[in-house]
């Protein structure tokens, strides 16, 4: 079985996480997305609630998801990869293949070579845990941190735009900006 997974906050989802789903969906029999219900509160930064991406993926994210793909709630989503396959490295009966989505940045950061290779032994030896590095095109060319600048700065078109067509972006945005208009 290939297994693609897809793992961060997701705060806020954007193109960028919506390109990997699909094609994480397309290249594999299931797709396992891993997105945190922690709150996002920094300095200088739009909080964003994990209570209300949970709503939106429950609303809204959760109507265009792949029919394969299926989404799990946690604190931790890179942890939750490191125990997905170190349980599944247990497994000598096992002969799944598992492919991890991200850009090539948080795959370096977040799945070291050293890391890997400790963590992942078996599975990482027989060549049965792949990393696919996505490069940000022009239509996914967004990152969380800019998502949440234009949360901050009030700049809904500039948001919006950076959102799957398929849902009601208004809705997310006002769900996003609540008690700061």
């Amino acid at each position: 079985m290939k297994i693609g997974i897809v793992a961060g906050s997701f705060k806020p989802f954007h193109n960028g996480h919506y390109s990997l789903i699909k094609r994480a969906s397309i290249e594999n029999d299931t797709v396992t997305i891993l997105t945190s219900s922690s709150d996002r509160i920094r300095k200088n930064e739009h909080p964003i609630l994990g209570s209300d991406m949970i709503l939106i993926w429950n609303q809204h994210l959760s109507k265009i998801m792949p029919s394969n793909a299926n989404v799990e709630f946690i604190s931790s989503p890179i942890r939750r990869v490191y125990e997905i396959l170190g349980e599944s490295n247990l497994d000598d009966q096992s002969n799944d293949i598992f492919t991890i989505y991200a850009d090539d940045k948080d795959n370096l950061e977040n799945f070291p070579i050293a890391s890997r290779v400790k963590y992942f032994g078996k599975l990482s030896s027989d060549k049965r845990v792949n990393f696919i590095s996505i490069e940000r095109k022009e239509e996914t060319a967004i990152s969380g941190t800019k998502m949440r600048e234009y949360l901050a700065k009030n700049q809904k078109e500039k948001f919006i735009n950076f959102l799957p067509f398929e849902i009601d972006r208004d809705d997310v945005w006002n769900m996003l900006r609540k008690g700061k208009l």
